[in-house]
């Protein structure tokens, strides 16, 4: 969150809306003494997933909570947040209703990983508070498809996956 010129991390004990719509994702590059570089995308964009030198992986997107006072930036350029946040895209691509909906979220860290986990508590409507989408509207599943898998599925998949290429990854 942003105070002023400070940008401050702020923990978040209550639900909060997560706005997908929003999302940009690409590359940072962090100078000491200097503001940073990005070079951000739209999510659907495909980008250069080669690590390029002196530059991180990062991604932006808007949040809302009466806690953090209205609208905030989560700036992401921690890999274990990073996981949280493509699952989490994942499961709201499959909602049937992520076309004028936002999921509404809460979040813990595994235990052994210190991943962080999102979870969707409901879905609100998404508002002219958070401005343009930079992404286009998700096609959604059709509501049997949405109500057979309801996401929590895909999500374990997801999980899955993650781990086993972090444990790959680890083996090399």
């Amino acid at each position: 969150m942003k105070s002023g010129d400070i940008w401050l991390d702020t923990p978040l004990s209550r639900p909060f809306a997560f706005d997908l719509p929003s999302l940009r994702s690409g590359w940072a590059k962090l100078t000491k003494g200097q503001r940073a570089e990005w070079d951000l995308q739209p999510d659907d964009y495909e980008w250069d997933s080669e690590p390029r030198d002196g530059w991180i992986a990062a991604a932006v997107c808007q949040i809302a909570s009466a806690e953090l006072g209205g609208l905030a930036e989560l700036q992401c350029l921690d890999r274990r947040l990073a996981h949280g946040i493509v699952d989490l895209r994942s499961r709201y691509l499959c909602h049937a209703g992520a076309i004028t909906n936002i999921p509404v979220v809460t979040y813990e860290v595994h235990p052994i990983t210190a991943e962080i986990i999102f979870k969707i508590e409901g879905w609100t409507p998404r508002t002219k508070l958070f401005g343009d989408r930079v992404n286009p509207p998700p096609l959604g599943l059709n509501s049997a498809e949405a109500s057979k898998s309801n996401g929590i599925d895909h999500h374990n998949d997801i999980l899955e996956k993650i781990r086993a290429m972090q444990l790959a990854a680890q083996a090399n």
